[in-house]
């Protein structure tokens, strides 16, 4: 069950609920989420909120690395770069 995609799956998922949770947590009875996503982006904010996000990668990456289920940790250093570009288009072009 040592497969590189399940790695890039959870990749791409934790960081978007961990955004979420970060929202839900700190501003989920004062706004919605267009109004925490738009508010975000015009406080230049949101390339650091993604990559506090990544960091749940960190942590899942280090479990699996350890439990040697490397291809799992390869997935999840592929969709970390995908997110790093993400982060990368918000910082220099979007804000």
């Amino acid at each position: 069950m040592d497969k590189k995609y399940i790695g890039i799956i959870l990749g791409i998922i934790l960081p978007a609920i961990t955004t979420w949770f970060l929202y839900k947590y700190s501003y989920g009875g004062q706004y919605s989420w267009n109004d925490f996503v738009n508010a975000m982006i015009m406080l230049n904010s949101m390339s650091t909120m993604l990559a506090v996000a990544c960091l749940s990668n960190l942590a899942v990456f280090t479990i699996f690395a350890y439990t040697d289920k490397l291809n799992i940790a390869r997935g999840l250093i592929i969709s970390t770069v995908l997110w790093a570009i993400v982060i990368v288009v918000f910082k220099f072009i979007i804000q």
